[in-house]
């Protein structure tokens, strides 16, 4: 789980990217950090998915009004190596 201090500078990092941020799916503009990180996998084909090091840490926001899950890259925000 993220620390209190962790999920404000995330908030802060996406709010500054994104003043306006609206779902894509239902036009809402309320968004909720989600607990936790996620880790997107990349592989060279469908079979083969254990190389963490090829993962891109990512912090998610639910829409509260749909529940669309919007991925933001932790180290495109400042916040990852």
């Amino acid at each position: 789980m993220n620390t209190p201090e962790e999920q404000q500078k995330i908030v802060e990092a996406v709010s500054k990217k994104f003043p306006h941020m609206t779902c894509p799916m239902c036009s809402n503009t309320k968004f909720a950090l989600v607990r936790g990180f996620t880790m997107n996998i990349l592989s060279k084909d469908t079979t083969t998915f254990g190389d963490l090091s090829k993962a891109i840490p990512t912090a998610s926001f639910t829409c509260e009004n749909c529940g669309f899950l919007a991925q933001y890259s932790l180290q495109t925000l400042g916040l990852s190596q």
